[in-house]
């Protein structure tokens, strides 16, 4: 972790602008618009910033992951370098936090 955030790489900055972008657009990207509309208020407040955390951390383990695959050896790949490769996408994508809490990608993921 501390070689991800200190090697200023690709990787780390991808993740910081994806994890940004995440966690500013998620609410307007992945919420109903009904909701969305509801929660404009600045009441919501705190939904705003627990959204902004949890998808922008979300976007940011993607990245994470994608770095340490990048530094395994393609030979030495394994089932859990597999895995690896589809968390990064999922989190890269935006929708880890989806999958982890509902146990599924969203219905209209695969559209």
């Amino acid at each position: 972790m501390t070689e991800f955030v200190t090697s200023c790489s690709f990787y780390f900055w991808a993740g910081v602008v994806s994890s940004i972008f995440f966690g500013v657009f998620s609410p307007r990207i992945f919420v109903y618009e009904k909701l969305y509309e509801e929660k404009k208020a600045w009441k919501h407040a705190p939904w705003w910033i627990y959204q902004f955390f949890f998808n922008g951390t979300g976007a940011f383990i993607g990245w994470m992951v994608l770095y340490y695959l990048s530094k395994v050896p393609l030979q030495d790949f394994e089932t859990r370098h597999f895995v690896g490769i589809v968390i990064a996408f999922i989190g890269v994508t935006g929708n880890l936090p989806y999958v982890v809490m509902m146990g599924r990608l969203p219905k209209d993921f695969t559209k």
